[in-house]
């Protein structure tokens, strides 16, 4: 490992998994970590298939690489709330000199995910146990927080934004993504009688979708403007428009439609909000 991966995981422990821990309490989201085990206790034959039922392989894909080509050599990125750490798959050719830490306070999850990264596990990669709420990094250790539909269910906000403050480095950068609040889908969920949840609970999970308050919350604590933009403008699963699968050519156009126009918010899945330390 790296000397600042040293520095990074230096309070932690290894446990016999391979996976980095401390201890951390989370009382706000005990029925959602319970699902979140019984859906890690299955087994899976192939990952990015179960993955596509959730989201774009092609459009994250995407948004990688994006985000990649950003970032400065040897880089260090924190990808909160990661799970089986699919994102990174490819990292090892795409960016080499990089280095990722996946944080998921479920533990099971990161199982999976030496499954999903094989050999790059404690290379490359590092798995670590802990809590968006509660980091367990030292001040400026990362140069990119990276972060897919997990703090739109942290009740606390405000708290993980604070935390990604004050572990990204000095002209760090803040990109998360949520599930955005689809006006058109919206409508069709109303006119069927489903219920759309835009901020509340929905089963055993707390679902807050991106929002202006949200934009607010995170310039205030960062002091800077912040960018959006819109992705998975064609895979709404909710809909049956399965469009997900890794190579799918409605996906490939799917990534290329993502940006922050305003009239796509109309329709797409997904918004992210990014800013700079």
């Amino acid at each position: 490992m790296s000397r600042q991966i040293n520095e990074i995981l230096s309070g932690l422990s290894q446990d016999e998994n391979g996976v980095w821990y401390s201890s951390f309490e989370n009382t706000s989201q005990q029925k959602e970590i319970r699902l979140r085990k019984k859906v890690a206790a299955k087994i899976y034959y192939d990952y990015l298939d179960e993955v596509a039922n959730h989201h774009s392989v092609e459009v994250m894909d995407y948004e990688v690489k994006r985000a990649l080509q950003q970032l400065p050599e040897n880089g260090v990125i924190v990808d909160v709330g990661g799970c089986w750490g699919w994102h990174w798959r490819n990292l090892c050719w795409q960016r080499p000199d990089v280095q990722v830490v996946i944080m998921d306070f479920v533990k099971e999850n990161l199982l999976h995910a030496q499954n999903v990264l094989g050999l790059n596990i404690n290379k490359s990669i590092h798995l670590v146990h802990g809590d968006a709420t509660q980091c367990p990094f030292p001040d400026d250790s990362f140069d990119l927080y990276w972060s897919v539909q997990t703090l739109q269910h942290v009740p606390d906000f405000v708290k993980c934004v604070e935390e990604a403050k004050r572990i990204l480095s000095g002209e760090g950068r803040f990109l998360n993504y949520s599930l955005n609040r689809s006006k058109a889908v919206e409508i069709l969920y109303r006119l069927f009688g489903k219920n759309y949840v835009v901020e509340g609970y929905t089963g055993s999970m707390f679902l807050s979708r991106a929002s202006v308050t949200q934009i607010s919350q995170i310039e205030k604590v960062f002091d800077n403007p912040v960018e959006k933009r819109f992705s998975e403008v064609l895979f709404h699963p909710d809909l049956w428009l399965k469009t997900g699968r890794d190579g799918s050519l409605w996906g490939k156009l799917d990534a290329k439609i993502g940006s922050g126009l305003p009239i796509l918010g109309w329709i797409a899945r997904q918004q992210s909000f990014q800013t700079f330390k």
